[in-house]
């Protein structure tokens, strides 16, 4: 089907689509696994989110299924950035997805379509599938074996699909990877993906938050310094932890984003071993603002640490104090790392703005840092046993409730 017929058919199916139950996207989320079912270590992925089985890229036959049962669902991309120590392999990719129907007509004609439906919700080559035992999980199931999974930016690798009806829900779990068992670990996350479908829960505000789970990884070297999950100093926006990274940018060891808004930054940390930070220092790149000749330095007390609050400019001045700073960062220096709070990242160009791009910003910042320790993070569970044999999931459990 080309592109502009799919935009039409799927214009013309709006109407229909309002038809599907009340709260469907969001009663489908609480169907797919989360970061709690599979263990430490994973990461949402951009892709995740919500839609139909139809369109550009489906088949007129999925495209006509939707028109004639409306359905909605949500699919979550999970990727593992670390693996506990001593774990057995587990996959690196994960892929589950949930589609809500009005009834069981819709998800019992999708499973006659299912290598089309593996296809376009897994994002893998139809001629690709080779069957597999179904597990005895849901109402009715099917299974595949492919080796055109996507792993970490990496086509033709390993995987295992389960696609199943559960009352008038039809479910998928992909586990792709290149050293783990993808046969049962497909079933086990399929199993566990079923009670979530049998029993939902809601899926609380930060259930799938991700954004500590770098820090928990066991072959982070330094000490990690962060201001906390969130912080609220009086007089400035709150600031929530939105994403961090280890090897940072520009060498560093970590990086810690923080945001007043969803996926805004208002304060970067940057960690540097102080061996590192030591030569970046030597640089003009790591002398940027903070270095200028009409930069002014304060230093604020912080316990078992330094830290100097620069306030300077985004362009060199003529002459110093003609006009007020427009640049502010920090440097806070312990016994076995440094942080660069809102270092400028390139030449002449604005990184951070806003309330805390100030002196009274800087200082809420510097005051607020303290050691972080994994406990902290409460997606540390222990993994699950990926390895283990795959599970039978009872058929008296299947079947959603909306």
């Amino acid at each position: 089907m080309n592109r502009r017929l799919g935009i039409v058919l799927l214009a013309l199916a709006v109407p229909l689509l309002a038809a599907t139950p009340a709260g469907a996207a969001p009663y489908a989320a609480r169907l797919t696994l989360r970061l709690s079912d599979v263990g430490p270590g994973y990461l949402m992925g951009d892709d995740s989110g919500c839609g139909v089985i139809a369109g550009e890229g489906a088949t007129w036959e999925l495209t006509q299924i939707y028109l004639d049962h409306p359905h909605l669902g949500c699919a979550a991309q999970l990727t593992e950035m670390w693996a506990p120590v001593g774990s057995p392999p587990r996959p690196s990719a994960i892929t589950s997805a949930a589609y809500l129907f009005r009834d069981t007509t819709g998800p019992a004609l999708e499973l006659q379509q299912a290598r089309d439906v593996v296809a376009y919700v897994a994002g893998v080559a139809r001629d690709s599938l080779t069957p597999l035992s179904a597990p005895a999980i849901g109402d009715e199931a099917v299974a595949f074996r492919t080796d055109d999974a996507l792993v970490l930016g990496r086509a033709n690798r390993p995987g295992a699909i389960v696609l199943w009806r559960s009352g008038r829900v039809l479910a998928l779990v992909l586990a792709a990877d290149l050293r783990a068992d993808v046969v049962s670990a497909a079933t086990w996350l399929a199993d566990a993906q079923q009670r979530r479908i049998a029993n939902p829960s809601p899926l609380r505000p930060g259930e799938n938050d991700d954004a500590e789970v770098p820090l928990d990884d066991p072959g982070l070297a330094p000490d990690v310094r962060w201001l906390g999950h969130d912080l609220r100093p009086r007089g400035l926006p709150r600031l929530v932890l939105r994403e961090s990274s280890i090897e940072g940018d520009n060498g560093a060891v970590a990086t810690l984003r923080y945001g007043s808004r969803p996926y805004n930054s208002d304060v970067q940390l940057d960690l540097w071993r102080r061996a590192d930070w030591r030569r970046l220092v030597r640089t003009r790149f790591g002398q940027l603002v903070w270095h200028e000749r009409c930069a002014r330095a304060t230093s604020v007390p912080v316990p078992v640490g330094r830290a100097v609050i620069y306030a300077g400019y985004e362009r060199p001045q003529k002459h110093c104090g003609d006009t007020p700073p427009d640049r502010f960062l920090a440097h806070v220096v312990y016994k076995g790392v440094v942080v660069a709070v809102n270092a400028v990242g390139c030449f002449r160009c604005r990184d951070a703005t806003g309330p805390y791009d100030s002196r009274a910003g800087m200082r809420a910042v510097v005051r607020a840092m303290r050691p972080r320790t994994p406990a902290a993070n409460p997606l540390a569970r222990p993994a699950p046993p990926a390895a283990a044999s795959a599970p039978t999931a009872a058929r008296a459990a299947s079947g959603a409730r909306a």
